[in-house]
């Protein structure tokens, strides 16, 4: 049986892997009607997206198999979120920056915890 906050960590990164699937979707379809400005970087952007999801899925997945490594990548994936967070703050969207750090910074507080840690056989 895997622990509450486990759970709800994997329940947040399969929910995150949605969004992001979302996000590729639009800025692939955007970019293929003429609405991005530049056709290259939307393409590129959603294709980023989409192979971050799958990532997020793999290591979720992994996670619900009790295999520790995915705990590790994990980190740093939600890690990334603290930059992109802040540029976004930066851009003036703090709306959506915030969530995104503050996304980021509890999925890596509840994945050091020490249930989850136990649970993976990370000491």
């Amino acid at each position: 049986m895997l622990p509450i906050t486990l759970k709800t960590v994997l329940v947040a990164l399969v929910l995150e892997a949605a969004g992001l699937v979302t996000l590729g979707s639009f800025a692939i379809a955007s970019s293929t009607t003429g609405q991005a400005l530049v056709y290259g970087a939307g393409i590129t952007e959603g294709v980023v997206a989409i192979i971050l999801a799958a990532l997020l899925i793999a290591f979720t997945t992994a996670m619900a198999k009790r295999r520790s490594w995915a705990r590790n990548s994990t980190i740093f994936l939600q890690l990334m979120l603290l930059p992109i967070g802040y540029y976004m703050i930066k851009a003036g969207l703090w709306w959506w920056g915030g969530p995104v750090m503050l996304l980021g910074l509890a999925t890596c507080l509840v994945l050091v915890s020490a249930p989850v840690r136990q649970t993976l056989g990370v000491e």
